[in-house]
């Protein structure tokens, strides 16, 4: 007969802790009906009294919120002096505040302006940006904002309909390649959007003379700008032998170089802006790598030496235009398929 191999019993361990009940959660109601004593110490004045009150007023039953204000600005936005409407918009990006406002002047012409100085700041510092984002199509029009969807504004006038993203907006895709044609065999084009579209120093791809000094770059929407970050620590020290950096966008038919191209990295030496006309009325979409969207590229060339840097981000400027129909390139999980 097997022999039964019996386990030791667990001793079990008496603990004598004493019971704790829940503290019951219990409403309170405060009726915010003290007095205001701005002139007594705030250790005398009791629980239910004031000593500030900022934007508040009294009513019969208490207290209740008002809209404050203070003077922004202390010049005026040229001739457009008449504020109608505005908007607070705000993005994760480094310029990430705008006050948006729709102003006209005497005469009815209505235009947007936006300010970046920040909201809080010293009374009467606040600047607006001299060149307007958008001029009414026609006068006497009654412009509206309203906060809409992937870090977007929308503003409405009774005749258009626009959106803006800020002067950073997302990128949608960036290709590096070893040609200045994107289309040419030998270009090898390699992906690196998920370098670009977050801050992170130390997720970079490399734009090198010695390698891989194009790129293509698809957006949404027409651009007027595309914005650099570039390391600090590893930017071009080859400026001396850089060539002007060529800026090109797709207008139907070819790619054609932008307009008035300003280089803001001072050819790749800094973080900075190539800025140029905008090209909402000229660029369009193209098919490129199983996507369809506007095409813009960049030439990087050197004279003698290594034109070299890290670029760990790039944003887009994004001047304000009617929505567009493209897809951004993001692949999403469908919730529901019908046939």
């Amino acid at each position: 007969m097997p022999k039964v191999i019996e386990k030791d019993k667990q001793t079990k361990i008496k603990a004598n802790l004493p019971q704790v009940r829940n503290t019951d959660l219990k409403n309170d109601i405060f009726k915010f009906d003290g007095q205001w004593l701005p002139s007594v110490d705030a250790t005398l004045i009791g629980a239910k009294n004031y000593q500030d009150l900022v934007n508040m007023r009294y009513t019969e039953g208490g207290i209740e919120g008002v809209n404050g204000y203070f003077d922004f600005n202390s010049s005026a936005i040229g001739t457009y002096t008449n504020i109608n409407t505005g908007l607070h918009f705000r993005t994760n990006r480094e310029d990430d505040s705008y006050l948006l406002v729709h102003a006209s002047d005497d005469d009815g012409n209505g235009r947007v302006f936006y300010s970046t100085s920040e909201i809080g700041c010293d009374e009467g510092t606040g600047t607006f940006n001299g060149t307007a984002l958008h001029t009414d199509s026609e006068a006497d029009l009654k412009g509206r904002f309203s906060n809409g969807p992937s870090g977007a504004i929308a503003y409405c006038n009774q005749k258009e309909a626009l959106v803006w993203e800020g002067t950073e907006a997302d990128i949608m895709t960036l290709f590096t390649t070893q040609t200045d044609d994107p289309d040419e065999a030998p270009a090898f084009p390699v992906d690196e959007t998920d370098s670009v579209r977050n801050s992170i120093v130390s997720d970079y791809f490399v734009l090198s003379t010695a390698d891989r000094s194009y790129g293509i770059i698809l957006s949404t929407a027409p651009l007027q700008g595309i914005k650099l970050y570039i390391d600090p620590n590893n930017a071009n020290t080859n400026a001396a032998n850089t060539n002007a950096i060529v800026v090109k966008y797709w207008n139907g038919s070819a790619l054609t170089a932008v307009s008035n191209l300003t280089d803001g990295t001072s050819k790749l030496t800094k973080t900075g802006t190539l800025s140029f006309d905008s090209t909402v009325s000229s660029a369009k979409p193209k098919h490129y790598k199983e996507r369809y969207a506007y095409a813009y590229t960049y030439e990087v060339t050197a004279s003698s030496g290594t034109t070299a840097c890290n670029v760990y981000q790039v944003t887009l400027d994004k001047p304000m235009q009617a929505p567009t129909n493209i897809w951004d390139g993001i692949y999403r999980q469908p919730i529901q398929v019908q046939r």
